[in-house]
């Protein structure tokens, strides 16, 4: 019993120490690799690029590997000649080392490999330690074609929500196939395809991309530009490109030019002319410029008036018939005047004002002319929408009748002094109506209790009266110390717009107590013969007057 129990234990260890060697004799050896589908370059390299090569080491053995070193050498392609320790790597382990690695200036393109040298101390099958084992690897790096792109955008400057043209002419230094450009940004839209194909450039050889874009935002405004291509090796390729584009506001600038319009008047109508000019950098479609009107204005015909397009630096012309109402105030009024317009689609409002000077005219009419009694009496009506401040009325005539002042022993020139220097120590008196007589030649004259005067003619003698005012629509009469037969010139003289004095000169011919007019206005008067109902009903009363007036004189005669 004790025998079988021997030789069993015996069989045991026998069997046992089988086993031990059969599984020792499966037990992988050390075996450091590169681990290729870990293995990476962070970029693709072109001839004078530099890179970082992520460089996977795997240990596959069963057994440990010590004293891990990866010693990278130069070539004639690559520079590198680096040594990186990396120490201890377990079974079915993984260590990355990042490499630097530079492509030499003037390298070809295409595939080409760099040498990896791993060196570690590790352990066979059995377990016997085996120290200073070494492994050699290549791996692949592809050196792409340096096509040298140079982009270079037309101008930089675009326009908020306005459409512009983004024009960017490229050149290559080497051939690629299959040439495309995609834009993108943040801060515009692309109008239309961003994705553009352009095909196969030779080397040296200059193309043009163009897109529509419609910038967002002001400010600055960075564009990507992605170019997929095929390089000389065949290889497919990309390329990242940005520049920045400086986007202003809509660039809109009106401004109003050339206001026009004819003197006018309350009960008048006037044609408002005006021109606008785009001094902005871009176009302003569908423009419409509309007054804003209330009392006492009232559009003939519309207030609104559409242009169109204005481009930039581009001026334009419109107008506006307005009709003033009667009791519109003698002033300047200022209208607003409103221009939209619309710049890619987004609306836009410009307000501005206009002024129009509602003062009227002054349009004096010489109505009747008679003498009664010694004196010469004109009768002078403003037809007019503007009342006639200080009107002066001078007669001349080169043959003036009898006349005798207060005092025997003046002599004319003594009478006119003396005459004139009463006027100005009472200026109201200037404004009675009563004429002042002073001769152009050398008279002398003889006078009695009777205040009247004779004259010695011997040249042109004028008479001046003066008046306040003209009111429109009013008449008022000028009365002249003196009778007058035979031609004389009437000067009527007014302050106008600006201070400046408006004169106007009637020439008549007095005979036998009857006037006719030979001449019509001269001097700066301007005339309207259509200025309103106003002018209208003033000139039917100036006709009444009239026929009444030689009613009057024909039965005066006949009673004679």
């Amino acid at each position: 019993m004790v025998k079988r129990i021997l030789l069993l234990m015996v069989f045991l260890c026998i069997f046992s120490d089988g086993v031990l060697a059969a599984t020792a004799g499966t037990t992988s050896p050390t075996n450091v690799v590169v681990d290729f589908d870990s293995t990476y370059y962070d970029s693709n390299l072109r001839p004078g690029d530099s890179g970082i090569l992520n460089l996977a080491i795997e240990n596959t053995g069963g057994f440990r590997a010590d004293d891990v070193e990866v010693y990278i050498p130069s070539t004639g392609v690559v520079s590198v000649d680096k040594k990186f320790y990396i120490g201890r790597v377990d079974p079915e382990q993984s260590k990355t080392v990042p490499v630097v690695v530079r492509v030499k200036e003037g390298a070809k393109t295409g595939l080409t490999a760099i040498n990896v040298r791993i060196s570690y101390d590790g352990f066979k099958y059995d377990g016997t330690s085996v120290n200073n084992l070494l492994t050699t690897w290549d791996v692949p790096l592809r050196i792409y074609g340096n096509p040298l792109f140079q982009l270079n955008p037309e101008k930089t400057t675009y326009y908020k929500d306005t459409l512009g043209d983004l024009v960017l002419e490229g050149t290559l230094r080497s051939s690629v196939e299959d040439l495309e450009a995609t834009l993108s940004s943040d801060c515009l839209t692309v109008i239309g395809s961003s994705r553009k194909y352009i095909g196969d450039i030779e080397e040296g050889d200059d193309f043009t991309l163009g897109y529509q874009i419609k910038p967002s935002a002001e400010g600055a405004c960075m564009v990507s530009l992605k170019i997929d291509y095929t390089d000389e090796s065949g290889t497919s390729a990309s390329r990242n490109m940005s520049f920045g584009l400086n986007v202003e506001s809509a660039g809109i600038d009106f401004k109003v030019l050339n206001v026009s319009y004819e003197p006018t008047g309350p009960g008048e109508t006037v044609e408002l002319k005006m021109g606008l000019k785009n001094y902005g950098a871009a176009a302003a479609d569908d423009v419409t410029a509309s007054l804003t009107l209330s009392e006492p204005f009232v559009p003939v015909d519309t207030a609104e008036k559409h242009i169109g397009t204005v481009e930039s630096g581009e001026d334009v012309q419109t107008e506006f018939e307005i009709s003033i109402s009667w009791d519109a105030e003698i002033q300047t009024y200022a209208i607003p005047l409103t221009i939209d317009y619309t710049v890619g689609g987004t609306s836009y409002t410009d307000e501005k004002s206009i002024g129009l000077d509602v003062s009227g005219q002054v349009i004096l009419e010489v109505i009747n002319v008679d003498q009664e009694r010694g004196s010469l009496r004109i009768e002078v009506a403003n037809i007019g929408t503007r009342a006639a401040e200080g009107v002066k009325a001078t007669v001349k005539t080169s043959d003036l009748g009898n006349r005798t002042f207060d005092r025997s022993t003046q002599s004319t020139d003594e009478a006119w002094e003396n005459r004139a220097s009463q006027r100005q120590s009472n200026p109201v008196s200037m404004l009675s109506g009563r004429g002042m007589v002073r001769p152009s030649g050398g008279a002398r004259q003889s006078t009695s209790d009777s205040g009247t005067s004779a004259y010695a003619q011997t040249g042109s003698q004028e008479i001046v009266s003066y008046k306040s005012d003209i009111k429109p629509t009013k008449q008022t009469t000028f009365t002249f110390d003196t009778t007058v037969s035979g031609p004389f010139t009437l000067t009527l003289e007014y302050a106008g717009l600006n201070g400046e004095r408006v004169t106007q000169v009637e020439t008549f011919n007095l005979g036998g107590g009857s006037s006719t007019a030979m001449s019509s206005f001269t001097g700066s008067s301007n005339r309207n013969s259509g200025s309103g109902l106003a002018a209208l009903l003033m000139k039917a009363v100036i006709v009444l007057v009239v026929v009444v007036g030689g009613y009057k004189l024909y039965k005066r005669r006949k009673k004679k």
